[in-house]
């Protein structure tokens, strides 16, 4: 397509028949990632309501296509990460942010647990180290339930700001850990997300193998390491039924889909938009599970 061409799709944008919106609207969002800069111009040279409206949805949908896609390219993968997921989902919030700056983040605050954790000490000393520069350090916190907004549901605002949910605040740990080769792992219990530390030899085994021995657990929220017997009470305490599941790490799809459906939760209060979008991009983690 020239670029004649294309300012004439974007100058029928002004035009108030909803049906050759549709037509051009559709044409547009076909040709990607490219028409931004198009858009974005005429959206600060034109001031006409109609027009710029319509211009930001059609960004947002350009932007939403790409999500959905690399999500949908995630969610086939022959083996997927979680950090990978992670990164792809904080686009639905904040489509243009840099991936490869929440890498090097990470990776930093992988670097300095990494100098100074080594093999002779025991897993306990080890995550008292782990925990010493993720909580007294680098200063995350879990947001309680009655203050989180959306913001606390992105792990680029936790690395800024410090604060997010428990999801998040969790999933951030296992990554680090992940950075580290520690065998930290996801636990997705009944409204509540914690970590299971297993011992060395985990991973040379699939996830829920016998041979893989969980040590102990850890609450994200504080640091916490617990037993097996506190997941016991957790569930007595909530009346809800033992199932083995709730003992042993997660898949990384099922985390994902955890996530996925407490950040619909949040939007589903103040962005029906972003609510649909982000229950399509669960029904791709659906269908991959048929």
């Amino acid at each position: 397509m020239t670029q004649i061409e294309l300012d004439s799709l974007i100058f029928l944008l002004e035009d108030p028949d909803e049906d050759v919106y549709a037509n051009v609207s559709e044409k547009i969002i076909s040709l990607g990632d490219r028409v931004i800069p198009d858009l974005e111009k005429t959206w600060e040279s034109d001031f006409n309501s109609l027009q710029q409206q319509r211009i930001e949805h059609l960004i947002h949908k350009i932007q939403f296509k790409n999500v959905k896609q690399a999500f949908g390219d995630w969610v086939n993968a022959p083996n997927p990460q979680l950090a990978e997921a992670v990164f792809i989902i904080n686009k639905v919030q904040y489509p243009t942010f840099n991936t490869n700056e929440l890498q090097k983040k990470i990776k930093l605050i992988a670097k300095d647990i990494w100098l100074e954790i080594n093999n002779d000490l025991t897993p306990q000393e080890q995550i008292n180290l782990f925990n010493h520069f993720f909580f007294k350090i680098n200063l995350f916190k879990c947001v309680q339930n009655e203050n989180l907004k959306t913001q606390h549901y992105f792990i680029s605002d936790l690395l800024q700001f410090k604060g997010a949910s428990n999801i998040v605040i969790g999933l951030l740990y296992q990554i680090i850990a992940e950075t580290l080769s520690l065998p930290i792992y996801g636990v997705c219990l009944p409204d509540f997300f914690v970590l299971a530390v297993a011992n060395n030899f985990y991973g040379q085994n699939p996830i829920g193998s016998e041979k893989a021995k969980i040590l102990f657990y850890i609450n994200p929220v504080n640091g916490k390491m617990f037993a097996r017997s506190e997941i016991t009470r957790y569930l007595q305490t909530s009346k809800l039924k033992r199932k083995p599941d709730y003992y042993k790490p997660s898949s990384v799809k099922k985390i994902v889909h955890r996530y996925l459906a407490e950040i619909a939760h949040n939007y589903s209060n103040n962005d029906e938009l972003k609510y649909k979008e982000v229950l399509e991009m669960i029904e791709l983690l659906n269908d991959s599970e048929d």
